[in-house]
């Protein structure tokens, strides 16, 4: 869908200090050969911190950096892809209580790792419904440091990006007034079929939860794979396919060639082979992505487009103008795919990296 008045009025990123990846093979935590193969250099660790808590830091840090207060926010969304704290517990009014305040309605995304793009369709069509220009906060963080979880090795045959998982946490602020970028298309899609190599096979009452289990992201693909040989191959088909047409789909509801677009924001990787499946169709070269910021972060889960944004921006890599395409997944499967206009180029600090959290014992 083509957007008229759809801005990003401002980005606030907790973006924690990188643990190298020849650290992490040192320590044992990763294979050297999948270091080389995977390509990452480092993965961001935020240590003994909430995911929450880190949101709650990115959105007073977005909030500083935009026109608006937390009470004229009109909607609050927020969303991550692992656990943020006890089941149940709404972690979205966590971050409204601690870093927004008022009444506005918050809600919690569960679109995996497509929870920030994907919310900005839902606040572009939640704001329009409104009588006046308003305003919403899009938020999403994600920790990996529980024991239980693998961040070098929890998708492990499942993914050509190799497995690679950063923490981070990220806010932003739209508006249907103004702001640095114009969004000028947005289009979702969904591919269903996805949703059985998320879950091992068995009933899903009475409820069966183990925390071990349910990080072995790697685990329930294999599974899939064995009952299925057949079907994974047909997904992935679709999957590209299905990509493709939405990019096309974005291209032309914003009225710009590809040959517009400065540069492609996308799932961090730690090598080119993914950044080539997705540009290379499109006559783009891989030094349109992200590949060298990314590499040494890990995928941030829901803030990869926050902070690829916000670097690209303090770092003079895009200038007033300049198009950027945003092409997203998310578990199960959603993906979402905008283009953005930079407007004006805000005045803001490096992206600072904040250390790693060390509890006392």
């Amino acid at each position: 869908m083509r957007l008229s008045n759809f801005f990003i009025e401002s980005i606030g990123l907790y973006l924690p200090e990188s643990y190298s990846t020849a650290s992490a093979v040192a320590e044992g935590y990763l294979a050297a050969e999948n270091c080389v193969r995977h390509g990452w250099t480092g993965t961001a660790v935020a240590g003994d911190i909430s995911a929450p808590d880190m949101a709650v830091i990115a959105t007073r840090e977005a909030l500083a950096r935009s026109r608006y207060s937390g009470a004229d926010l009109a909607l609050v969304l927020y969303g991550g892809s692992g656990m943020q704290g006890i089941p149940g517990w709404p972690a979205h009014h966590y971050l409204q209580r601690r870093a927004v305040g008022g009444n506005a309605p918050a809600v919690g995304i569960e679109a995996g790792c497509n929870s920030t793009l994907l919310g900005f369709s839902l606040a572009a069509g939640y704001l329009a419904l409104l009588p006046a220009p308003g305003a919403a906060l899009i938020a999403g963080a994600d920790n990996w440091g529980a024991p239980e979880f693998d961040r070098y090795g929890y998708a492990e045959g499942a993914t050509d990006r190799g497995s690679a998982l950063g923490d981070a946490a990220s806010a932003v602020i739209v508006s249907t007034e103004a702001g640095f970028a114009r969004v000028e298309s947005l289009v979702n899609g969904s591919l269903p079929d996805f949703e059985g190599m998320c879950r091992l096979p068995g009933p899903l009452f009475p409820l069966r939860f183990d925390l071990a289990a349910a990080a072995d992201v790697a685990a329930r693909t294999r599974s899939f794979i064995r009952r299925y040989p057949e079907k994974l191959p047909k997904l992935m088909c679709e999957f590209l396919r299905t990509r493709s047409d939405l990019i096309v789909q974005a291209l032309a509801d914003a009225a710009v060639e590809i040959s517009d677009v400065r540069r492609v924001t996308h799932v961090f990787s730690g090598t080119s082979k993914y950044i080539e499946a997705l540009l290379a169709p499109f006559g783009k070269p891989t030094e349109a992505g992200m590949l060298e910021f990314g590499r040494d972060l890990g995928h941030l889960s829901v803030s990869d487009h926050p902070a690829a944004l916000t670097h690209l921006l303090v770092t003079g890599q895009v200038d007033v103008g300049d198009r950027i395409l945003m092409v997203n997944n998310g578990t199960g499967m959603s993906i979402t795919v905008a283009v953005v206009c930079i407007e004006s180029v805000p005045d803001w600090p490096p992206i600072a990296r904040h250390p790693t959290v060390r509890s006392r014992s």
